[in-house]
């Protein structure tokens, strides 16, 4: 396709914004998400996975089912 529209595709963590006030894990900061997703874009990269997302996506590649178990533990 003849076409200038680039899609990207941005993956970050969870955010510490207003909405995830309530989440006791660990957050990254809106200006490090926002950071990375202009470095990223910068490069051309068109899927952006942000800090433990890049870990996370690539054990869902080598072992999907120990990555669902690791993500869908019950909190205790």
């Amino acid at each position: 396709m003849n076409s200038s529209v680039k899609v990207f595709e941005l993956m970050p963590p969870v955010v510490a914004t207003k909405p995830t006030e309530s989440f006791s894990g660990k957050k990254m900061t809106t200006e490090a998400v926002v950071k990375e997703l202009i470095f990223s874009l910068k490069k051309n990269r068109y899927t952006i996975n942000v800090s433990i997302v890049k870990m996370l996506y690539l054990m869902v590649r080598l072992s999907p089912k120990t990555a669902f178990g690791i993500l869908n533990t019950k909190e205790k």
